[in-house]
């Protein structure tokens, strides 16, 4: 006979998870970027019920177990999309210093005039990134992406979704930063209407930047109403 986890059991996991993403940023933040994949992982775990599950679902959510899922607010930091054809990075700024490249970085609890709380279909859904052609990609897309195909939890052969792709590889291909030296001469290219020269490169890793803004969200999310 299965065992049924008692409700206790299920909120010593939610501190368990939370510990998980609260290292992981840390990580992240002395510099391991990729950490960010395992904090794909974790807010998987806490958050993402696949379609047409029953109740005894073995993939259904941790907080959905709980109960707690739809009870939940969610913090969205995003700016608003706006209605125009340029690539669009909400949850994330760029930075850099004199001995440092050009490089993204989650915004954190900058820009507070931006946030909305939000129920958790609106939030998972909302899209965090545009293409310069106008194709999106959501907080649910980005997630699943980095855990379930690129080194989260999985590793695919191929990328299957072009909007990750894009926000991986070119995120907004207008703005890039030179090969030569970037850390003593970090300087910002911008090209509109013209190809890229040869000794520029996109800025890299904005994807795990927005994870990272994302798992922070989803903190500040869960510490509102259990203070964890």
């Amino acid at each position: 006979m299965a065992y049924l986890r008692t409700p206790d059991e299920q909120l010593e996991l939610l501190r368990e998870q939370c510990a998980f993403i609260d290292a992981s940023c840390r990580s992240y933040d002395s510099g391991n970027v990729a950490e960010a994949k395992r904090l794909a992982t974790a807010v998987y775990a806490l958050v993402h019920d696949p379609k047409n599950a029953g109740k005894r679902s073995r993939t259904k959510s941790l907080l959905s177990q709980m109960g707690a899922k739809t009870q939940l607010k969610y913090l969205s930091s995003a700016k608003r999309l706006p209605d125009s054809h340029i690539p669009w990075l909400p949850l994330i700024l760029m930075q850099a210093s004199e001995t440092e490249a050009f490089h993204f970085m989650p915004k954190l609890d900058n820009e507070r005039l931006y946030w909305t709380w939000l129920p958790f279909s609106r939030w998972w859904e909302e899209d965090i990134f545009k293409t310069a052609d106008g194709e999106k990609l959501s907080r649910m897309n980005l997630v699943s992406a980095l855990r379930s195909q690129d080194g989260g939890s999985h590793i695919d052969e191929e990328l299957t979704d072009t909007n990750y792709v894009a926000l991986k590889l070119r995120n907004d291909p207008r703005v890039r930063r030179s090969k030569s030296d970037p850390a003593k001469k970090p300087r910002m290219l911008i090209f509109v209407g013209t190809s890229p020269l040869d000794d520029t490169e996109p800025i890299p890793n904005a994807h795990l930047a927005t994870m990272r803004q994302i798992a922070w969200e989803l903190r500040q999310s869960i510490n509102r109403v259990f203070a964890i």
